[in-house]
């Protein structure tokens, strides 16, 4: 089931914060009339990446700067590092976020 969101609640200069049903947390971004979901942890130590700068469709990270384009999840540098993306549906006044393939945090790591 996606996590419904007002549109209202997500702004250029403000994203927001959702968790999934198993506490896996998400941050919405807007750059102008698209939406784009990814998680809202850093892969490199952590830092929660809404509260980053944004500057079109990459947002920079609060931490230590690294720069994860919204579309892909992608680390520009270092390359191997890459968020998980999620697809955003506007209809209306609501977002829809397909959070179906956000990890159970809580699950043991595979590694």
């Amino acid at each position: 089931m996606p996590i419904a969101l007002p549109a209202s609640a997500v702004t250029p200069a403000k994203p927001a914060v959702v968790r999934t049903e198993r506490g896996f947390e998400i941050a919405v971004f807007q750059h102008g009339d698209a939406y784009f979901a990814i998680a809202n942890r850093c892969p490199h130590q952590g830092a929660p990446l809404a509260q980053g700068v944004c500057d079109g469709e990459v947002v920079i990270c609060p931490y230590h700067h690294f720069k994860y384009d919204l579309r892909t999840g992608r680390c520009r540098f270092p390359r191997h590092l890459k968020v998980a993306t999620f697809p955003v549906v506007r209809t209306g006044a609501e977002l829809a976020i397909d959070a179906s393939a956000a990890p159970n945090p809580s699950a043991p790591n595979p590694d």
